[in-house]
């Protein structure tokens, strides 16, 4: 019988998610059929749900950091 190896959350929510040697390690067992690499739905919904907060936080940086730039580039026309 093959093993069964499932993915959690914690597991992928990395900045670089598989690309470690333990990682690239079970995905080369995965491909050889020596076991079964289940990565279940609910761990996706999360990751996705994880990865959208991410990317509206990292927005929410970008705007006020255009902010103050352009606060700042306007001061400084005003002083010339």
């Amino acid at each position: 019988m093959t093993p069964i190896v499932f993915l959690d959350t914690n597991s992928l929510r990395v900045r670089k998610p598989l690309s470690n040697a333990n990682s690239r390690m079970i995905q080369a067992l995965s491909r050889s059929g020596q076991i079964r690499l289940v990565v279940p739905d609910v761990v996706l919904h999360e990751l996705s749900r994880q990865w959208a907060e991410e990317a509206e936080e990292n927005a929410e940086k970008l705007a006020l950091a255009r902010k103050s730039l352009n606060e700042t580039l306007d001061e400084l026309g005003d002083e010339n």
